[in-house]
């Protein structure tokens, strides 16, 4: 799902469960509705994603903002200058052979104010040219690449900070290994899997505890449970039952340890993924599916809410 639905679906859930609680089941537990609160929701429901450069985490970020446009600009320019120099040439040899023979053909000048008319717009009319539509397509992967090593470093810098300056307290510690997971791991890996759930949560009692708003923690649970299990579960990718694949293949214990029966069938329950495919995310149908399902959840809060 993108990242706005995400957004939305954590606070609607978070306002769904408050109703619920406060409603319903009103001795079940005090859930505070601020905007604090609200947007602990949201930010919950969007974290899962820290580890994509191009999720709302880190394109809202000012230094990877920043980041980007620098290296989208370069990127442009680097295609404009192969697309130029692809049109340029030939023209700079038609206008030599014209000079050089005294021969000015109609065809040739017309093909000359062609290329020099495309020479200028090479990037629109480079993707139809397979030549030309390669070279881009592997400068946009170098750009891709560039993006992801730029936040690698700006995550585990912050991770080494955070562990550094906090001088072995638990929060620092726990922070510290958050940022470098993001770093680390490849998307839809360990912040989508229980475990990366588990950790943030915890990170954010902490947090949440020295800031005196520790009623900041549910909300931001909510948000994250429901980008895993009530949204991402619902995209052909799914989401991890567990990240301890992932992590015994980082580390290098998998090949060892495939060869034990009981390992082998473990490592099969933990690597399935939950899923039910109804969507691809940035499809057509899977724009519409998220419009209707946060209005679907909208309508339900204010039914769940005028009735009681």
């Amino acid at each position: 799902m993108m990242g706005k639905t995400h957004f939305k679906i954590g606070i609607l859930y978070y306002l769904l469960m408050s109703f619920l609680t406060g409603k319903i089941l009103i001795s079940f537990y005090h859930m505070k509705i601020d905007v604090l609160a609200l947007l602990a929701a949201g930010i919950g429901a969007v974290f899962p994603d820290a580890d994509s450069d191009h999720s709302m985490v880190n394109t809202k970020n000012p230094l990877f903002k920043a980041s980007k446009k620098t290296i989208n600009y370069f990127n442009r320019l680097i295609k404009k200058v192969i697309g130029f120099f692809f049109f340029i040439v030939p023209a700079v040899l038609i206008i030599l052979y014209m000079y050089k023979n005294k021969v000015y053909l109609k065809e040739l000048v017309i093909l000359e104010i062609i290329l020099l008319f495309l020479s200028f717009n090479s990037i629109k009319v480079g993707k139809y040219i397979p030549l030309l539509s390669s070279i881009y397509r592997k400068i946009d992967n170098k750009s891709l690449k560039i993006k992801k090593i730029f936040m690698m470093s700006i995550y585990i810098c912050m991770s080494l900070s955070i562990i550094y300056f906090s001088r072995g307290r638990i929060i620092g510690v726990i922070w510290g290994a958050i940022f470098m997971i993001i770093a680390v791991f490849p998307h839809r890996t360990f912040l989508h899997a229980p475990e990366g759930l588990i950790l943030s949560v915890i990170g954010v009692k902490y947090l949440a505890d020295i800031l005196n708003v520790s009623y900041i923690t549910l909300p931001f649970a909510i948000g994250y449970f429901s980008h895993l299990y009530l949204g991402d579960v619902f995209t052909s990718s799914g989401v991890p039952v567990s990240s301890l694949p992932v992590i015994l293949k980082k580390m290098g214990l998998h090949e060892r340890l495939k060869k034990y029966t009981l390992y082998k069938n473990l490592y099969k329950i933990l690597n399935i993924r939950l899923k039910i495919p109804i969507i691809k995310t940035g499809s057509t149908l899977g724009n519409v599916f998220e419009w209707l399902y946060v209005l679907v959840l909208f309508i339900l809060i204010i039914s769940i809410y005028s009735k009681y």
